[in-house]
């Protein structure tokens, strides 16, 4: 066992556990994102790897009972949810899965983020689509 998690009182056990609920959560998030949205999200992408860290960490805050705090974001988030309806509606399907998980919804700073990380994605996928970039 390592150090750091026999320090935490951590098992190998745990860590796959917890690295499974980590890997199923990205899975349906993504597979609610594509369902939406009609698309396939590539894999390899640098946001959809950074869309995968900001997951990572959002069920750690929810395991640690953390919530996600960044300043005074109200203005921008009504922009993002009344610029673009059809990720924040894709991204309210998301919170609806999560408050399953964890039985609490998402802030709006999360739920901010979240619409900034899809619309990243499916810019990205609209882009592959048109052939403005390489899939």
């Amino acid at each position: 066992m390592h150090l750091l998690n026999a320090l935490e009182g951590k098992t190998n056990q745990d860590d796959q556990q917890h690295q499974s609920q980590i890997t199923r959560i990205i899975k349906n998030v993504t597979k609610i994102i594509e369902d939406y949205f009609g698309i396939v999200l590539d894999k390899n992408d640098f946001n959809y790897f950074r869309f995968k860290i900001h997951l990572k960490y959002y069920v750690l805050r929810k395991e640690n009972n953390e919530e996600f705090m960044d300043g005074n974001i109200d203005e921008l988030y009504d922009n993002m949810k009344n610029t673009y309806p059809d990720i924040y509606n894709c991204v309210y399907n998301i919170d609806q899965y999560l408050y399953k998980e964890f039985k609490k919804s998402c802030t709006s700073n999360e739920l901010l983020y979240l619409m900034i990380h899809v619309t990243r994605l499916c810019t990205r996928e609209d882009c592959n689509r048109k052939g403005i970039t390489s899939a």
